[in-house]
């Protein structure tokens, strides 16, 4: 198992606003000093359980990032799949 790599403690963030499946939301990434993506978090301002689900799948996101799992091999995990909140934001994302 890949130990999990510590994003640094001060760090930008990228904010991105989108609309998926009628509802607004935002998308928030984190980076590792060198460019790759180390954390993502999705928000939606009404309270509901896709809300709960898509920020749960983010941080389950973020912690496969944090042990060595490049973008691209997330995004390719979730194209065969119906697009959910997560797999259009990560479509979002610069690399």
């Amino acid at each position: 198992m890949t130990d999990r790599e510590r994003l640094p403690d001060r760090r930008g963030a990228e904010l991105v606003d989108f609309e998926h499946g009628g509802r607004p939301w935002t998308l928030t990434v984190g980076r590792f000093a060198d460019g790759r993506v180390g954390e993502v978090f999705l928000d939606t301002p009404k309270a509901s359980a896709i809300g709960e689900i898509a920020a749960d799948a983010a941080i389950a996101a973020s912690v496969a990032f944090q042990h060595g799992a490049p973008l691209e091999t997330v995004r390719h995990a979730l194209a065969d799949r119906r697009a959910g909140p997560l797999g259009a934001a990560l479509a979002l994302i610069d690399a």
